[in-house]
């Protein structure tokens, strides 16, 4: 329950848009979530129930017309990886989840300690559909910063207080909310208040249970692969999970039926998640970038930020 907590939260802002449907299919919630699975990954504390935050598109299933059976090279973002021979293709997703999860346990247990935690990262969706609104008609921007300081105890490593932000890349706040007495309660948009218990927090951005939903959704295909590269100069391991859907899938603000899905996730030497892209499969074969996640940070601080511990009062 705690980690399933975890992985939740930033679906509190996260966009119906980017399309990841996981969920319709089975499905990604960034979180994540209920919603289109796309780039929503989720932050350190929510439940499946608390994604009421964004207006979701109607999903419909349109009979299947085509199969793509060619994949085009995709679009990139600005960080194109740099291609090694050391590259395993076709692997069993449980194999490619297990091999993910020694990497971001790793990671999430030489970093998480007593402390303020502040995790953040950027969100970019690429492609034309609308990315939703806030509870109070705010439209969430096509690219934002998701930001959260958590306080961790001693002992168990839960978060027992804290507080979260939706930020513009220029820093203006569009939503606040604070965790305190196992309640979240919003402090800018007009979402009712939600009861939590002291939860993990997650630091792979939800990665790991993102992918397993996606392998238990039945993907098991050619485009599942690990590969040894580099991304903006940083060594990683790219993973790399798929999922073609049973029938295309129609959204309302979509021109397009969406016909799969493909999830690539970039993660450091120590197992820190440095970057996220979500592809979408369209019906005459082409694979394109739809949204990433990026320029992620995960760092203990010593004291809370002078400008955070208004929100804390």
């Amino acid at each position: 329950m705690l980690k399933r907590v975890g992985i939740i939260l930033i679906s509190i802002f996260v966009v119906a848009g980017i399309v990841a449907l996981i969920e319709a299919q089975p499905t990604f919630s960034f979180s994540q979530t209920s919603q289109t699975d796309s780039i929503n990954p989720v932050p350190s504390g929510q439940t499946d129930s608390e994604q009421t935050l964004t207006k979701t598109p109607k999903i419909q299933v349109v009979e299947m017309t085509l199969t793509p059976t060619s994949i085009i090279s995709p679009t990139t973002s600005s960080n194109t990886p740099t291609h090694s021979s050391l590259t395993e293709e076709n692997i069993d997703p449980n194999i490619l989840i297990a091999r993910l999860k020694i990497l971001t346990d790793t990671f999430a247990n030489s970093t998480l300690k007593a402390g303020w935690l502040h995790l953040s990262n950027e969100y970019y969706q690429y492609d034309d559909h609308s990315a939703g609104t806030l509870s109070n008609g705010v439209a969430i921007p096509k690219a934002y910063v998701l930001e959260e300081f958590y306080h961790i105890d001693g002992g168990n490593k839960l978060v027992f207080e804290g507080v979260t932000f939706m930020k513009t890349l220029d820093g203006k706040v569009i939503q606040a909310k604070l965790f305190r007495n196992n309640v979240f309660k919003d402090l800018i948009t007009t979402e009712p208040d939600v009861q939590v218990e002291p939860f993990l927090p997650i630091l792979d951005g939800g990665v790991t249970s993102d992918f397993s939903r996606l392998a238990l959704a039945g993907l098991a295909n050619s485009q599942n692969k690990i590969e040894e590269t580099s991304l903006d100069g940083v060594p990683v391991t790219q993973f790399d999970i798929s999922l073609m859907y049973d029938k295309p899938m129609k959204f309302a603000n979509y021109e397009q039926a969406v016909y799969g899905i493909e999830k690539r996730a970039y993660i450091s030497s120590d197992g820190k998640l440095v970057e996220l892209d979500v592809f979408n499969f369209y019906q005459n074969g082409t694979e394109i970038l739809a949204g990433s996640s990026k320029n992620f940070i995960v760092e203990i601080l010593l004291d809370l930020p002078i400008e955070i511990q208004q929100y804390m009062k």
